[in-house]
């Protein structure tokens, strides 16, 4: 006979039991409930059969995926249905639950997610990679973003690389201007003299090294200072020009330099110092022999010279080059163009721009995308090329920088004292060189 049960008391919270304990209880239900059905005569309902394995039907399944649901007989079973539908076998922690349906199952599941949010949060806190530090120093990183302002995208190479420790381009923050290192290239040089100048230009280059060491050592150590062997007169274009001797040539014909060249200045009278006679500049008017005559042969004009800049980012079995306007400021001749560390403008004789040899970028694609990762090379931007195509245009989104501070009476004259009294001083050491 089955026992019977005692009724749960309201308001008495009955002890859970495990479900080691519920079984047998179950069964003992089972059988009282089929020995009642015998006594009344009724036959007992047939045993429910398992579900079969949802993977391969033939076996009655044994697991029950946590994530989908499908039912499973075997671990091979298990396995399969993971590769056909790549499930991953884990519960939907994020899946919602109705509130009619949430038990405290539920609640331990989300408290302890949000545990884990809070753990993933504080390791990434503690082991968070540092800032990306800057790879330019501060003066190139200046630099870089001053010709950006005037339109100029400047690329600077790694240390170590010639075109690197040639460059003596910078920003003058109290001009507020840009001086630009500017390299002449004149390919139809003669060879043979224009090897002579680059042995004069070094040589003048190293005479001017000596000076310098010399004007330090006496500044340096001025009880100790010993005269040393007075050398050469200095290059009459390195001295009244202010111009840097130029660097080999490597094939390219004759390489002049301009050391620091201001961003207002027209290209005009600096094309004109190097093709002007000058004492002591024999070896490279002899060099440059060809470009003379061109220019004399057309009433001295040297615009009529066409001067050229390759384009950057253009392969080098098909180069492209922009032709530049001598007698417009060199600011804006380079706005709107790609710079590696500084121009580099290549000096043509008459009718050879637009040659096989040297093809011109049109001008529907002479923009270029500046501040960007690339510059433009495509066709269909005629609003940007128009934008950078001259100085008016540039004015609206490049403003001028600001004039320079002002300096007092007193300062001004302060200045003029210092200057003279440094200028005596070289006067003196010149003549007490001589005297010995």
């Amino acid at each position: 006979m089955a026992q019977l049960q005692r009724p749960a008391l309201e308001g008495v919270e009955q002890p859970q039991q495990s479900p080691a304990q519920q079984q047998p209880q179950q069964q003992d239900q089972q059988q009282a409930d089929e020995a009642g059905a015998r006594h009344d005569g009724e036959e007992p309902p047939p045993p429910q059969q398992p579900s079969p394995c949802g993977v391969c039907d033939q076996q009655p399944y044994k697991y029950r995926c946590p994530g989908c649901g499908v039912r499973s007989c075997s671990v091979e079973c298990v396995r399969r249905h993971k590769d056909d539908t790549g499930c991953s076998g884990k519960r939907d922690r994020l899946a919602f639950v109705p509130l009619s349906e949430f038990g405290d199952r539920e609640l331990v599941s989300d408290y302890k997610l949000l545990e884990e949010v809070s753990r993933a949060d504080d390791n990434a806190r503690r082991h968070r990679p540092p800032a990306p530090r800057p790879q330019l120093p501060q003066a190139l990183s200046g630099l870089i973003h001053q010709a950006r302002l005037r339109g100029v995208r400047l690329m600077i190479m790694p240390p170590g690389m010639q075109r690197r420790r040639d460059s003596t381009t910078y920003y003058n923050f109290r001009a507020r201007k840009l001086l630009w290192r500017v390299e002449w290239v004149f390919p139809e040089a003669d060879p043979e003299a224009a090897a002579a100048a680059q042995a004069q230009a070094q040589q003048q280059q190293e005479q001017q090294q000596q000076q310098q060491q010399q004007q330090q050592h006496r500044q340096q150590h001025p009880q100790r200072w010993q005269p040393q062997q007075r050398p050469g007169p200095a290059s009459p274009v390195s001295a009244a020009h202010a111009k840097e001797p130029a660097a080999a040539a490597g094939g390219r014909g004759l390489v002049l330099v301009d050391a620091r060249v201001d961003e207002e200045r027209p290209l005009r009278p600096l094309l004109e110092a190097h093709l002007a006679n000058a004492p002591g500049a024999g070896a490279r008017q002899l060099a440059l022999r060809a470009y003379v005559e061109a220019v004399a042969a057309r009433g001295g004009d040297a615009g009529a010279l066409p001067v050229l800049m390759r384009q950057e980012h253009c392969p080098a079995n098909a180069p492209r080059y922009y032709k530049l306007d001598v007698d417009a400021s060199l600011r804006s001749q380079l706005a709107g163009k790609a710079i590696i560390e500084f121009p580099t403008l290549i000096v043509l004789l008459p009718g050879q721009e637009g040659s096989e040899r040297y093809p011109l970028v049109p001008a529907a694609e002479a923009a270029e995308e500046v501040g960007g990762g690339r510059v433009d090379g495509e066709a269909g931007r005629p609003a940007k090329a128009a934008r950078h195509a001259g100085a008016p245009q540039l004015a609206l989104r490049y403003p001028p920088p600001p004039p320079p501070p002002r300096v007092n009476g007193a300062q001004q004259q302060q200045t003029q004292q210092q200057q003279q009294q440094q200028q005596q001083t070289q006067e003196n050491d010149q003549e007490q060189q001589e005297q010995q």
